[in-house]
């Protein structure tokens, strides 16, 4: 099942890789020309695990040694002994932070790290409209309304398809703009036996539908209450449920997409590379994710990785100056053409992606943009209740509950957890 180390393992070492062929092009601001030549060593904490460290501090130390060649960047990875408490404990504060946008105050305000990028954005006249602004928004709701991060790559919902598998049973290939309720006919069209192999019509990550839901749902308020007996919660989990409903369609592994009985996965786009690599021969293509018809065109919120500069940071002007590069039109245009989605609204940059990738030759990119992304929620208490819906939705599955029955629960455990920390933390 896909993850999210899964997702940022693949973000990071496509990113990275990457930018070593984009840095003897890319520049920052005129700013740079001036910029103080002391040698500075940065500390960069890479929030998600890697197996890939090796890798990832050589293309970052080659760009470096073109565009900066006074700045050297100490690689701190999370794993089991460098998580944020450790870091603490050990008093080695990173300068920069790469995490989730949406973890802002799970992680980042959690463990005193924020910083308001505000005087340095206007020190070097970085031009916030450059970027979505829904990405910077998810950074703000996800926190107390300060940007403390800038957004740097990610990975938009798409829906794969197998084509042989349309062709098989005579159905005609998805398109871009479906509803959810056409994704569902499709399901039933799709799920069927034949030979004595069972063929699944569909397939998602619970996880990922629920926490970047596109109605723009949080599970709590404002007053750390549970809102999931919401109407609008009963529509989310029964319009999902529904698929898994189907017979012959239990919920399943959805990286079993690339072994070839699966006909659709709603997955992160940033999943491509992995599964084209699994299965060369696999003849798939991809549309935008479904939508309600309430709100067409509107996908899911973004799952975005960005970096923070922490408080404790001795070299702010260093550390925004390196996120600064890597957010120029340079850098995110050769990143754009190896299939990393970029944070930027320039159409330029959106049109040559992943124009490098031999295997997504052909393939219906351009639907990666279809969609926009929808408000994000404002978020208060992630840091007493962190996303408790995905399990409540596979026990749904697995013990056979209906939809009422499990957002009551859920509720009610959700407003113990928070009253069990509120007591912890007094």
């Amino acid at each position: 099942m896909l993850n999210k180390n899964t997702f940022s393992v693949l973000a990071m070492i496509s990113v990275f890789s990457l930018v070593i062929g984009c840095g003897k092009t890319a520049s920052v601001s005129s700013n740079d020309q001036t910029a103080n030549q002391t040698p500075v060593t940065l500390t960069l904490f890479v929030s998600q695990g890697s197996n890939e460290v090796q890798s990832v501090q050589k293309t970052i130390d080659s760009m470096l040694k073109t565009k900066y060649p006074n700045i050297t960047i100490n690689y701190l990875i999370k794993d089991k002994t460098h998580d944020y408490p450790d870091l603490i404990n050990a008093g080695q504060i990173p300068d920069i932070v790469l995490e989730s946008s949406s973890y802002t105050n799970q992680n980042i305000m959690k463990y005193g790290m924020q910083y308001d990028l505000t005087p340095l954005i206007q020190k070097y006249k970085f031009d916030l409209n450059r970027l979505d602004q829904n990405l910077l928004l998810q950074i703000e709701n996800s926190g107390d309304g300060k940007l403390y991060g800038l957004p740097f790559t990610g990975s938009n919902m798409i829906l794969f398809y197998n084509k042989d598998i349309f062709d098989k049973f005579g159905v005609s290939y998805p398109k871009d703009g479906m509803t959810w309720d056409q994704v569902y006919n499709l399901a039933t069209q799709l799920t069927r036996v034949d030979q004595g192999q069972q063929y699944s019509g569909f397939q998602t990550n619970a996880g990922l539908n629920t926490k970047y839901n596109q109605l723009s749902l949080n599970w709590m308020d404002a007053n750390d209450q549970a809102t999931v007996t919401s109407d609008q919660w009963v529509s989310l989990f029964s319009n999902l449920k529904r698929f898994f409903d189907i017979p012959g369609n239990p919920y399943g592994n959805l990286d079993d997409f690339p072994i070839g009985k699966m006909a659709r996965a709603l997955s992160v786009s940033g999943i491509m590379p992995s599964w084209t690599q699994r299965n060369p021969q696999l003849n798939w293509d991809i549309v935008s994710a479904p939508a309600f018809p309430q709100a067409p065109r509107v996908g899911f919120q973004p799952i975005e990785y960005s970096f923070f500069i922490t408080q404790a940071s001795k070299y702010k002007d260093e550390d925004f100056k390196v996120i600064s590069y890597l957010l120029s039109d340079e850098v995110q245009s050769a990143l754009s053409k190896q299939g990393i989605i970029s944070p930027l609204t320039s159409k330029s940059i959106q049109q040559v992606y992943a124009q490098d990738i031999p295997q997504e030759k052909g393939k219906n990119v351009g639907s990666i943009y279809y969609n926009s992304f929808p408000t994000p929620p404002k978020v208060d208490s992630l840091t007493y209740v962190v996303n408790p819906v995905a399990t409540a939705f596979t026990d749904m599955l697995s013990k056979n509950l209906d939809v009422i029955s499990t957002l009551s629960q859920l509720a009610d455990t959700i407003n113990k957890q928070v009253t069990t920390a509120k007591q912890q933390n007094k």
